[in-house]
């Protein structure tokens, strides 16, 4: 595809690496957990367990999606290159309607997948914080505890908020390569704009300029149900969301 060799980046052999590590990270916190509250873990329900296949299942998912959107980016940062050489600005009209067409048919399943992600992730961020808060103030001060209630706590909080912190990252994961997609489609706009400024053949200024408003109406932006959009700025519109109704429970609460 567009001269390059699918091999060139490895992205097989880095998404199967990236979801084994995904896994062994949730499993490792597990056992850091159960290594310092061992009674929590002997009696921990089986439909707890079984919560857990799901949540691997949306984790690789997520991860497969990001390299998928990185796979793009990967190629479509050839075909930057490709255009400030060529000559043929209509072959590249072809290539970049296919690259799009793919694309968009491939993140046709994202959005359930993420949503599914969204409800299950983002309470579990603003709940970790919420029963810290609430910890804090029902013990009162650190020293005040006894050591085994302090190592207990210690890594209870510790535990939740990697795995809070892990489970951010695989979702926003796809969104930061989605930005970067978009990033370098506006690199080959740019480009477009130059070669039409320095073009002088008609044929060919219009064939620039029908390029340039194909990617205008085919930017390569994508959004969530139409509705977020998948990009640099979805954490700050999650984490302003979580802060938002993390603030309503603890007004409603009356915690402080």
């Amino acid at each position: 595809m567009i001269g390059t060799n699918s091999d060139s980046y490895n992205l097989d052999v880095s998404s199967i690496i990236s979801c084994l590590t995904i896994v062994l990270f949730r499993i490792c916190i597990n056992f850091f957990f159960c290594y310092f509250n061992p009674d929590n873990c002997v009696t921990i329900p089986f439909i707890r367990i079984l919560f857990f296949i799901p949540l691997f299942s949306v984790d690789i998912v997520l991860v497969v999606y990001f390299y998928t959107f990185y796979f793009v980016y990967c190629r479509m940062k050839n075909f930057c290159n490709i255009v400030k050489d060529s000559t043929n600005i209509i072959n590249c009209h072809f290539l970049y309607k296919t690259i799009a067409g793919l694309t968009e048919k491939v993140k046709n399943g994202f959005d359930g997948v993420f949503i599914v992600s969204l409800l299950f992730n983002a309470p579990e961020c603003m709940a970790s914080v919420f029963f810290t808060l609430k910890q804090i103030i029902s013990d009162g001060k650190l020293f005040k505890m006894s050591m085994n209630r302090i190592m207990f706590q210690t890594s209870s909080a510790f535990g939740g908020y990697l795995t809070t912190t892990q489970s951010l990252i695989v979702i926003f994961s796809p969104a930061f390569s989605a930005g970067l997609l978009a990033a370098e489609v506006q690199k080959i706009k740019l480009i477009l704009h130059d070669k039409l400024f320095l073009e002088r053949e008609l044929k060919h200024t219009k064939d620039i300029e029908r390029f340039i408003s194909y990617i205008e109406a085919r930017p390569l932006r994508f959004t969530i149900c139409k509705i977020i959009p998948l990009d640099w700025n979805l954490p700050f519109i999650v984490l302003n969301l979580c802060t938002t109704y993390l603030i309503v429970v603890i007004q409603f609460t009356h915690l402080y």
